[in-house]
């Protein structure tokens, strides 16, 4: 019997958890989820039906502890995803020690289109409503779209902000959409573990990560039929914002 096993390993949900869920939920296999122990990111994808193994990915001794996880998959020939590039080594090492012969790391993902969700459509004359959605990072480009959006103070839009990041991240941005007078136009949603029911009424969403197309977020504004622009420099955001806004 073949099982298909997906493993992430971010302490939050972010773009790789996104993905070992929708490539174990279109799985024609029996799929099992390998993931942080983290509540908020099991019980999303134990809601979905899905088994799901805790684990830990960082220290010295996370190659053997994953190994021990390894041992109980099901036997027969289990197909393993690795949706965290950074723990790729962590993973191989593992899988060594596991002693198994029918462990096979997968070297391509392919991720499947999510099912098509009906979202109520912007209403009419709204102000234009735009939305970023993923995980607050400093590499998640969010500062770079709030700069180009500082540019454009002088047009109605409002920014639906839908994800969370360490205050430490978060703060300071905050702080700059104040500096530039924009504050009351950005609206900060927090996570959510529906984001389809988070995108009614919106007119655009934004992607600021490098490799769009295999973004989930792309994937997610795509089955809203939501159109999306991608930049990650502040020109040409402010560029594409123009001609959108």
């Amino acid at each position: 019997m073949n099982t298909q096993v997906h493993i992430c390993a971010d302490s939050h949900w972010d773009g790789a958890e996104s993905r070992a869920l929708a490539c174990a939920l279109a799985s024609p296999h029996d799929a099992i989820v390998i993931c942080t122990g983290e509540k908020t990111i099991t019980t999303r994808m134990q809601r979905a039906g899905l088994r799901t193994m805790p684990a830990k990915f960082n220290g010295m001794f996370a190659p053997l502890n994953l190994s021990r996880i390894l041992r109980h998959l099901p036997p027969g020939n289990c197909e393993l995803s690795l949706h965290s590039a950074e723990i790729q080594n962590t993973i191989e090492k593992a899988i060594a020690l596991s002693g198994r012969k029918d462990l096979t790391l997968k070297n391509q993902i392919n991720i499947p289109e999510l099912p098509r969700h009906t979202v109520a459509p912007p209403l009419p004359d709204q102000k234009p409503q735009l939305m970023w959605l993923g995980h607050i990072s400093r590499q998640s480009g969010l500062e770079t779209l709030i700069e180009a959006l500082g540019r454009l103070n002088n047009r109605q839009w409002t920014l639906k902000v839908v994800g969370e990041g360490d205050s430490s991240t978060v703060m300071p941005i905050v702080h700059r959409t104040r500096a530039l007078g924009i504050d009351r136009q950005v609206q900060w949603t927090g996570y959510t573990d529906n984001v389809f029911a988070q995108m009614d009424h919106v007119n655009l969403g934004i992607i600021t990560r490098a490799e769009q197309p295999s973004r989930m977020a792309a994937k997610e504004f795509a089955a809203a039929g939501i159109t999306v622009i991608h930049g990650t420099d502040t020109e040409t955001l402010y560029q594409l914002l123009t001609t959108h806004i």
